[in-house]
């Protein structure tokens, strides 16, 4: 009797065109509800990880450098081997900001850059409207996004405040109440 409890996948995925990439993942998303099998799917395609997944085990040379439930590897990587898969899914900062940005504000009306991380850990998503009003001034979305892992939110945003009342680090401990972690980046004009 063929009754197995495992499918093994390897780069089940790889090389293939976006849609039929989903219609592989719709397909093992039904094997795995419909008869309760459990799926190793063995990948370097974070993305699909991210969509079919329920744990991730992260391995280099053989051996596990990092595992958990994917929202929270996502979330907060530890290992460098893990933010290597991850940084294609990143948004980084973009060129022309990097350009412009300043260690020390160049002007009395330079803006703070602020990147503020949302690793999952949180149980609701971000309150926008309550983080621009604890930071006083005009704040202004430079980048970012917010996604839904497992029921977590994920993301990054990249903020510039300007006329604010708040210094850098008083501005990073205000937001510091809205997202997991917070970094002063430099100031804009």
């Amino acid at each position: 009797m063929h009754d197995p409890q495992i499918l093994l996948c390897d780069e089940a995925t790889s090389a293939l065109d976006p849609e039929t990439t989903q219609s592989i993942l719709g397909l093992l998303r039904e094997i795995n509800q419909r008869l309760g099998l459990t799926i190793v799917l063995i990948t370097h395609e974070m993305a699909v990880i991210r969509d079919i997944c329920d744990r991730v085990v992260v391995l280099e040379h053989g051996h596990i450098v990092e595992q958990g439930p994917v929202w929270e590897v996502f979330g907060n990587p530890q290992h460098e081997v893990s933010k290597t898969l991850l940084a294609p899914l990143q948004h980084t900062l973009p060129q022309e900001l990097q350009s412009r940005l300043q260690p020390q504000p160049p002007s009395p009306d330079a803006a703070v850059v602020l990147r503020l991380q949302f690793t999952g850990s949180a149980t609701d998503e971000p309150d926008l409207a309550a983080l621009f009003s604890a930071l006083g001034g005009r704040v202004r979305l430079l980048q970012g996004g917010v996604e839904r892992i497992q029921g977590h939110a994920l993301g990054q945003l990249l903020l510039a405040v300007s006329g604010s009342s708040l210094g850098a680090q008083q501005l990073r401990q205000r937001a510091g109440q809205w997202a997991q972690q917070v970094e002063v980046l430099g100031y804009v004009v």
